[in-house]
């Protein structure tokens, strides 16, 4: 069954509650994939939850049963081992099963700059300096 229900993965990080809200806004059903629903405050009635882990293929697969479409917003969770290949896999298996051929994707990068308020500090505990980073960022721009 083809609805018009939006399956979005990593719907809590900031680009994710971005997305989240416009799709709300746009009137859209959302089917969102969370590791921690408890953690979820926003109500409204276009929205399901579903607690899971996109490294875990039964999770994907019943996240997308009767969508439309998948969008992640996938971050790297802090300290733990990279999960984009194997989310991906898990997404792209289980649209294959339910026959979605729609998947958008965004991620954050990490990119430092003067104007940046990081939290990260580094292994002294103290700030990072990037103005060494922008510099050379800058010298290899130009050559470009």
């Amino acid at each position: 069954m083809k609805t018009n229900t939006i399956a979005v993965i990593g719907g809590t990080g900031k680009s994710g509650k971005y997305l989240v809200r416009q799709l709300l806004e746009k009137g859209y059903s959302i089917k969102l994939l969370l590791r921690n629903p408890e953690n979820f405050k926003s109500k409204n009635s276009l929205i399901e939850i579903m607690k899971g882990d996109a490294r875990n293929y039964q999770s994907v697969h019943a996240l997308l049963k009767d969508c439309s479409c998948v969008i992640s917003t996938l971050g790297q969770p802090v300290g733990e081992d990279p999960i984009f290949s194997d989310a991906t896999g898990n997404i792209l298996k289980a649209m294959t099963f339910h026959g979605l051929k729609r998947y958008i994707v965004t991620t954050g990068l990490n990119v430092n700059t003067p104007f940046d308020k990081k939290k990260y500090k580094g292994e002294t505990g103290n700030r990072l300096d990037v103005s060494k980073l922008s510099e050379n960022n800058e010298r290899q721009a130009d050559r470009i």
